[in-house]
């Protein structure tokens, strides 16, 4: 996992950016808030990415909560499956 911390003088704009590292290539991560509080996984539908949470970070963060926000595979910054891969579709 590779990390990368960004800083600012505004805590909301504090965040981690991880990747997971996968078969693949990479599950891209993005963790707000606190390491000692047990995050909240966002996770989104189809043709979305991260920044869909944008808008609920900061409700998230006043109740003193952490979340981490996903890039599921195909999508953002996170790796596509490779060719011809079968996937479980739900």
């Amino acid at each position: 996992m590779t990390t990368t911390v960004l800083d600012s003088s505004n805590e909301l704009s504090q965040f981690i950016d991880s990747d997971i590292l996968v078969p693949w290539g990479r599950i891209a991560c993005r963790r707000y808030g606190k390491r000692q509080v047990r995050p909240l996984l966002a996770t989104y539908g189809w043709m979305n990415n991260m920044g869909s949470f944008a808008c609920f970070i900061p409700l998230l963060y006043s109740a003193h909560m952490s979340v981490v926000c996903i890039e599921r595979p195909g999508h953002g910054r996170s790796s596509h499956y490779p060719a011809l891969s079968v996937r479980l579709v739900v």
